[in-house]
């Protein structure tokens, strides 16, 4: 190993520990905060190509996680923090994803969805979709599954009212996952179950009425079509020889923190 990657790594450690007190006031009541700044510091470790990705990035993609009072990079697979190559500016950049497990747990924050369940179909499982007037799903698991995957669906249990669902094909997964830009490394590769299932869950959000009263599943699932589609996130500050500089910041609470 060179001694840049232990370097770095002391480097965004220090960066991470001297902003801890911006870091944890995004963070919601409740929540332990020494283990969030632990989960701040493993979340870099887990992933060390973050350790040369900008710092701001990095900082604003922290912020989000736990102003979401999510774990990032965690074994729970809540939120991921990942590296992705800007070619126009050359920089390593740090962004947020929403990991499935995440996204449900945002969306049973609601007063409207009682639980959502996201079921992954196998080629050899009996699977038969309804459309129309009586929307329904038969779904009966093989007893010798293939491991092969067929298609996937989610169904949000409603607070009032009948439940909802979404299904996607393998077609339509194809299409999502090369439409992603992470569609190569990251949870697509090493979480394929979860992806898909992150995927049928964020279908079904759009048809939910006012699913979400606090806005955290909205903003998170914003995020996380910009880290999908490699456009920028809501969060942009140079870093010039390691001192912040503001710029372009559309994120007027990323400004005051980093202040």
């Amino acid at each position: 190993m060179s001694d840049i990657v232990p370097a770095k790594k002391k480097e965004v450690q220090a960066f991470i520990v001297k902003h801890e007190t911006a870091l944890l006031s995004t963070l919601p009541k409740g929540i332990d905060r020494d283990r969030f700044t632990a989960l701040a510091l493993q979340a870099v470790l887990k992933v060390p190509s973050l350790y040369g990705a900008d710092k701001i990035s990095l900082f604003g993609a922290l912020c989000t996680s736990v102003s979401l009072g999510l774990e990032p990079n965690g074994a729970l697979g809540e939120a991921y923090i990942l590296p992705y190559n800007n070619k126009k500016t050359g920089r390593i950049e740090a962004k947020f994803m929403l990991g499935y497990r995440g996204m449900v747990k945002l969306v049973h924050q609601s007063n409207r969805v009682h639980f959502i369940e996201p079921v992954v179909v196998d080629e050899l499982d009996e699977f038969q979709v309804t459309r129309g007037l009586h929307a329904d799903i038969v779904h009966v698991p093989s007893e010798t599954p293939s491991g092969n995957f067929r298609a996937v669906y989610a169904i949000a249990h409603m607070v009032d009212g009948p439940p909802k669902f979404e299904v996607l094909f393998w077609a339509d997964i194809e299409h999502i996952r090369a439409s992603s830009q992470t569609s190569k490394f990251g949870p697509w590769v090493d979480h394929f179950n979860e992806m898909v299932k992150k995927s049928a869950v964020r279908r079904l959000f759009k048809m939910l009425p006012n699913a979400s009263d606090n806005n955290n599943i909205e903003r998170a699932i914003k995020l996380d079509e910009e880290a999908d589609a490699g456009v920028q996130q809501s969060f942009d500050v140079e870093i010039i020889d390691d001192v912040e500089i503001e710029t372009v910041d559309n994120n007027e609470k990323m400004k005051e923190l980093m202040g």
